[in-house]
């Protein structure tokens, strides 16, 4: 069984293999496209007829770090569509008032609402997909409403009906992923996924061509 592992950091992309008991690695410099440093590491290590690929890239990092994501937008129950920018309103730091949090991924001209709201024994305001407005030329949205952690029935229906209006863009819906009670941490990280989405998978489809090419599973 060969087995082959590479990681891409952002200086070196180094490799691991394993093949008939005998482990090899190699190290290279890591390229701007970081499929072809794949290649390369695994081309390095002499690997070719491998059963299991295995693989780490920073492309999600750097984009997060970069802010580099997708045009992305937010939609939350209405009245709270400022839920990113709240955060739990604690201070950045503690005995610094006017220190400031990292502005968060999706700007407040593109954070929206909808009319709708759940309660403990079911629906208090009806949900109205009428209300939920043209989002405009975004890549991806990330859908966040109060109370979907125990009933997502409005937020699928929300998330159906973007995917719907916006064939190309990567829709994603916080009980999908995070599906806690904490409504901002379930917003950043539904935010997050949603602004890494496009780029992560417009990497892997490079990845998958390149490597198709050498022969990697």
């Amino acid at each position: 069984m060969s087995v082959l592992g590479v990681d891409v950091g952002g200086t070196f992309t180094d490799a691991v293999l394993l093949a008939d008991g005998e482990l090899r690695t190699a190290k290279v410099p890591t390229a701007r496209q970081q499929e072809e440093s794949v290649l390369a590491a695994a081309r390095a290590v002499g690997a070719e007829r491998v059963e299991r690929f295995t693989h780490g890239t920073t492309v999600a990092t750097n984009a997060l770090l970069e802010r580099k994501g997708a045009r992305t937008a937010f939609v939350s129950t209405a009245g709270f569509e400022h839920m990113l920018h709240l955060r739990r309103q604690n201070r950045a730091q503690l005995y610094r008032l006017c220190a400031a949090h990292p502005e968060p991924l999706v700007p407040l001209e593109r954070c929206f609402g909808v009319r709708e709201r759940l309660g403990p024994d079911g629906v208090l305001v009806p949900l109205e997909l009428g209300s939920l407005p043209e989002l405009g030329d975004v890549e991806a949205v990330a859908v966040c409403l109060l109370f979907a952690f125990r009933d997502a029935s409005h937020e699928r229906a929300v998330a159906e009906e973007l995917r719907r209006r916006l064939p190309r863009a990567r829709v994603v819906a916080s009980h999908e992923v995070a599906p806690e009670f904490r409504e901002y941490e379930r917003a950043s990280t539904t935010a997050i996924d949603a602004y890494l989405g496009p780029v992560v998978s417009q990497y892997l489809q490079a990845l998958r061509t390149a490597a198709g090419g050498a022969g990697l599973p």
